[in-house]
């Protein structure tokens, strides 16, 4: 039970499942709800056109993770798919073809203000400059915003 801070990471595509729930309440039961971060991934699937919405699909987190006992959760949308690919392509690791494709579409989808998770976050004091031309791509995917967070519980 020694922990700064548990990261739960939830899959978008697949929120409010029985079994998902059932692990919840468990990590309340563990944690009583104290240093626990959750991660909603997978955001980046979401489509616009199927009328995904984000910002309603967190406001539904939110209220699952009341009714367990959660009491003002921090909720962190990200896409860590889209940050990975980016990070890997700003140090120079070689992506094959279908993840140059990948980090396309995500750049472009991330342009659009619905996919810009950043604006879930509070705005940081030192923005993500580590990564050239990809810094804005780890930003709104929410990675540098769940970083940031995970930095501030461990002091």
């Amino acid at each position: 039970k020694q922990y700064d801070c548990v990261l739960y990471v939830l899959n978008a595509e697949q929120l409010g499942t029985n079994d998902d729930r059932a692990h919840l309440r468990k990590v309340f039961n563990v944690t009583g709800g104290k240093n626990v971060l959750f991660a909603v991934n997978k955001l980046d699937k979401f489509r616009s056109s199927d009328d995904d919405d984000v910002a309603a699909s967190l406001a539904g987190v939110r209220a699952e993770l009341a009714d367990i006992g959660f009491t003002a959760p921090v909720i962190c949308p990200v896409s860590g798919r889209a940050a990975l690919l980016a990070k890997l392509n700003a140090r120079g690791i070689p992506l094959n073809k279908d993840d140059k494709d990948d980090l396309a579409f995500l750049q472009d989808k991330f342009a659009n203000k619905q996919y810009d998770f950043s604006r879930f976050y509070p705005k940081a004091k030192d923005q993500n400059r580590r990564f050239g031309e990809y810094d804005t791509i780890v930003t709104k995917s929410g990675l540098a915003g769940l970083e940031q967070l995970l930095y501030k519980l461990r002091k």
